[in-house]
C-alpha cells in the first residue's frame, strides 16, 4: 500500500501516549510505502522543527 500522510496526521502519530500512535509503528514496521513529495517534506521539516 501506499500513502500520503498529512502533517498534522504525522504530529499526532508520533507520541506513544496517542490514539493515533498505531501510524507511527505501522510506518516505521514498513506496513506501507510512503509517498512523499518535496513539498510535504518541506511542510514535516518546517512543522517539526517547532
Amino acid at each position: 500500500m501506499i500513502v500520503i500522510i498529512d502533517t498534522n496526521c504525522l504530529l499526532a502519530s508520533i507520541p506513544p501516549q496517542s490514539s493515533h500512535y498505531w501510524l507511527y509503528r505501522s510506518f516505521k514496521e514498513k506496513h506501507f510505502d510512503w509517498l512523499i513529495s518535496n513539498e510535504i517534506m518541506a511542510e514535516y521539516e518546517e512543522r517539526l522543527a517547532i
